[in-house]
């Protein structure tokens, strides 16, 4: 009985051993995992202030956008009013 229940502890010892060594590669593969996690939180966070970056360039840019068309409105309508006044003057050269 005293050898099948040494039998019972040697095996159970090397069970244990296996199952450390198995908790100490996820251990490893957490911590690598951990790190990756970190690095992505990071790119995010950088991804994200170019994204705001972004966001402030375009508004400008559509600002400039809206200015742009109101000063070719204005310069629309000034060149119908000068369109207006040659030919108001053509027709006053001409009788």
């Amino acid at each position: 009985m005293h050898k099948t229940c040494q039998e019972d502890v040697d095996r159970l010892k090397a069970m244990h051993k296996t199952c450390q060594e198995d908790a100490d590669r996820l251990k490893a593969m957490h911590k690598t995992c951990q790190e990756d996690v970190d690095r992505l939180k990071a790119m995010h966070k950088t991804c994200q202030e170019d994204v705001d970056r972004l966001k402030a360039i375009h508004k400008t840019c559509q600002e400039d956008v809206d200015r742009l068309k109101a000063m070719h409105k204005t310069c629309q309508e000034d060149a119908d009013r000068l369109k207006a006044i040659i030919k108001h003057v053509r027709r006053m050269w001409t009788g």
